[in-house]
């Protein structure tokens, strides 16, 4: 299998598989010490493409709060079960200062501030595979300058 290849996973109860996906770009930040991303809302906005074309429900979220990203994260999982499909992908800042994560549009450089903890994206990824769904998170963040 190749990079940007998706292999089809066929439902062990011969049924049609639930493919969902969702899809986060962090592009413009309230801080202004957070260097702006333009590119996180076209990777978002590619991605949801791209899964729509293979069959996938897309949900996608540009410049979203921390809280609005683990609700719509949370509610991708929502229903599914064994052999059913998540996607989720996230494009933005990195965050590794108190915690180790990524950053939603209201994350403050520096701080306590709210960020999607890696914890939350591991708890994601066992209540997906407790249920028997094919989970895949991919993440496109680094940490770099103030976030």
């Amino acid at each position: 299998m190749r990079v940007g290849q998706y292999r089809e996973l066929a439902p062990e109860s011969g049924g049609e598989a639930d493919k969902r996906s969702v899809h986060i770009g962090m592009a413009n930040y309230q801080d202004a010490s957070l260097t702006d991303l333009p590119g996180a809302a076209n990777d978002a906005n590619i991605m949801a493409s791209r899964f729509k074309a293979k069959g996938f429900e897309p949900e996608r979220r540009i410049d979203v709060g921390v809280a609005e990203m683990r609700e719509v994260i949370a509610g991708g999982l929502e229903g599914l079960g064994r052999d059913d499909h998540l996607i989720v992908t996230y494009s933005g800042h990195g965050y590794a200062s108190s915690a180790l994560g990524v950053t939603g549009v209201d994350t403050k450089s520096h701080e306590e501030a709210p960020v999607y903890r890696w914890d939350e994206f591991v708890a994601l990824a066992r209540m997906a595979l407790g249920r028997a769904v094919h989970i895949q998170i991919v993440i496109d963040a680094c940490h770099a300058g103030n976030a």
